[in-house]
């Protein structure tokens, strides 16, 4: 019905929602069932996994922290100022899973956020307020020299914000 709908008549299309709610309303929907180890296997994979067992669930913040800080360069880099990527990255990674789900610090969040994305201006071109206007006063041969003079150090410090962000965030 969602790939044809509108190809079918409006009465097909209300006889079709009713079948659907007839078949949910007499129970033909409904949650599966996962197929769960027995008791003493869970436990012998306990066993056999010992501390690795932990790994995915304390590799999610690491990985969210990563996410954060580069995609806050990322985005900078796309819009040119830390300023436009702050509320994309801030509220869709920032407050609710940095925040609320892990529980970290929001001023440390966003003073590392905000400084991981100047680590994208240093590296765009998109800031030419920063890295193609001095190029020009300077009558560089290479307009992107200024850029190519600054990547190694953006990128040494968005390193060092993310190993901060993981170590101040949780104080």
């Amino acid at each position: 019905m969602f790939l044809a709908g509108d190809k079918l008549p409006v009465e097909a299309v209300g006889a079709l929602v009713v079948v659907m709610a007839l078949i949910a309303g007499f129970g033909g929907v409904t949650a599966g069932k996962p197929k769960m180890p027995s008791e003493d296997a869970r436990r012998a994979n306990a066993t056999r996994l010992g501390n690795r067992l932990f790994v995915p669930a304390l590799t999610i913040p690491v990985v969210a922290v990563i996410v954060y800080c580069v995609g806050m360069a990322l985005f900078t880099m796309v819009m040119g100022n830390g300023f436009a990527a702050f509320q994309v990255m801030t509220g869709g990674v920032g407050v609710p899973i940095l925040v609320n789900g892990f529980h970290g610090n929001p001023a440390t969040m966003v003073a590392i956020g905000m400084f991981s994305g100047y680590c994208g201006t240093l590296m765009t071109p998109m800031a030419a307020n920063f890295n193609i206007v001095p190029a020009a006063l300077l009558e560089l041969p290479d307009k992107n020299a200024v850029i190519k003079a600054q990547v190694p150090t953006a990128l040494t410090l968005l390193v060092v914000n993310i190993f901060l962000l993981n170590w101040l965030m949780f104080l």
